[in-house]
Formats: C-alpha cells, structure tokens, sequence
C-alpha cells in the first residue's frame, strides 16, 4: 500500500479535501431524505415568503425581511431551490418580489430558475415588475431573465411594471429591450396600461420609445381613452400633441371624451381638440 504523505500536496489541495469531507455527511444526509421529509424541508423555505394570514410577503424596507442566511439555513436542511408552492411559485419568484436583491442574487447562485413559471405563467422578472422592483429586476436580467417573456394572459414584463406608479423599472426593462410594441390577445400594451393607471412618466417615456398612440383593444377602446378615464391631464394633452385621434370610437360609439368622469379639465381639452 502507497503510504500517504501530507506534505507532497498543496495548501489550497488539502483545503478542498478538508471541504469534500465535511460536506459529504450534509449531501449524504439530503441524499436520503425520504418524500415526507423534502417536502417538509421545501415548505420551509417557501414559507420565509408567507406570512401568519397564509398571503405573500409584500416588501417593506421598514419591516424585517427575509435574509440570506434564513434561506441558506432552509437550503442546508435540504430544500430544493426550485422547489414550487401550491400556485407554482419558486422561492427565486417571491424573493424577486419580497426579498432585497442580495436574496435574489444568492438564490440565483444556488440554481435558482430565472425563467421559471408559475401557473400563471409569471416569471420572477415578471414578478418583480407587478411590484415596481426594478432592483430585483436588474440582478435578474443579468443572469438571463427573458425580458419579453409571457404570462398566461399574454402580458409581459413591461406591461406590469407600466401599472406601477414609479417609471424606474418602465426605464429598465426598456433600456434591456423590452419590446414597447408587444400586445396581449386582446390588444393591450405596456402604453395601454400606464395611461390607464396615470402614470405620466411611464406614458411619456412609452411614448417617446415608439408605443403606439393609436393602438386599439379589440372593443375599439384606445390609449386616449385609457388617459382619459383615468383622468390624467397631462397624459390627455401629451397623446394628443402625439396624433392621439380624438375622433376614434369604441364599438359603443363613444369617443374619449365619453370616458371621462368628474374631470372638467379634461374634457375640455378633448372637446378643445375636437372631441365630441
């Protein structure tokens, strides 16, 4: 038998021994969890983004967060990193949401699945962007987050985060080629969504990035009216400096002017612009 000698090997070599036995116990041990057991340790990780009324964690910078360490603890006990919950979300896809981006990065370096769905279809970018988390958007476009991905109903990324108050991740998304063009089956785009919520920024910089002013849903509703329902002057008077049509009816026979509620100003500068 050859006789071992340690000092014919490496520093960094007897390093990595030491390493592989220490850690041969621990993956021996999650080796053979039995179904029961996975599933208990999956729970527990899942669970870090639930809270005591059974709903997802919405982020709170004035609150405790999830940490990197809970869920290094919850990885070592055995939890699989793609584990999904009841709703198809993964761990990656509530941190992505919930989580600071330090968590998204650390579950993306143990294997996290950036494209994964969930029975919605919604990926973790898509996530991010229902809550405005351009932070979170940013470290997951980095490691491959197809930006232009669809959900069930045909919505991307871009749409979402259009609905958000704050333009940041409207300005992301677009700087990573989010496609501005993009329409679910029954005509919406991201420009659709931002009037309809008020967001002046997001409107504006949609605008400028070449979304279409004109574009219809398939009941002849337009951008216009979108603006106009939500009652944003700005966006009113900046679509219609863009050719936004005043004259464009909806299968109802109402033009934008027929949207607007409790908003005198704004139905004067459509009736100022031709409305009728």
């Amino acid at each position: 038998m050859r006789n071992f000698n340690i000092h014919q090997y490496r520093p960094v070599t007897l390093a990595l021994v030491a390493i592989t036995l220490f850690l041969a116990p621990i993956v021996a041990a999650r080796a053979s969890l039995t179904p029961a057991q996975q599933a208990k340790a999956n729970a527990v990780l899942l669970g870090l983004w639930i809270d005591k009324k059974g709903q997802y964690v919405v982020y709170d910078k004035t609150q405790a967060q999830v940490t990197v360490a809970q869920i290094a603890a919850a990885l070592a006990a055995g939890a699989k990193v793609n584990a999904k919950d009841a709703n198809g979300a993964t761990a990656l896809l509530m941190a992505s949401s919930s989580s600071s981006p330090e968590c998204v990065t650390y579950l993306i370096s143990k294997g996290g699945d950036v494209n994964a769905k969930n029975k919605l279809g919604m990926t973790a970018l898509s996530h991010a962007a229902s809550w405005g988390r351009a932070d979170c958007a940013e470290v997951l476009v980095a490691h491959g987050a197809d930006v232009n991905a669809k959900d069930t109903f045909g919505r991307t990324p871009l749409m979402k985060a259009a609905l958000q108050p704050k333009a940041d991740c409207v300005k992301f998304l677009v700087a990573k080629g989010a496609d501005v063009h993009a329409k679910d089956p029954i005509g919406w785009t991201a420009l659709m969504f931002a009037a309809f919520a008020g967001n002046a920024e997001s409107v504006d910089l949609l605008v400028e990035k070449g979304s279409n002013v004109n574009a219809k849903l398939d009941n002849g509703e337009t951008v216009l009216m979108q603006a106009a329902l939500s009652g944003s002057l700005d966006n009113v008077r900046l679509l219609i400096a863009k050719g936004a049509n005043v004259a464009a009816k909806d299968k109802f026979g109402r033009t934008a002017l027929g949207y607007v509620h409790n908003h005198p100003d704004v139905a004067q500068l459509l009736t100022a612009a031709g409305a009728k």
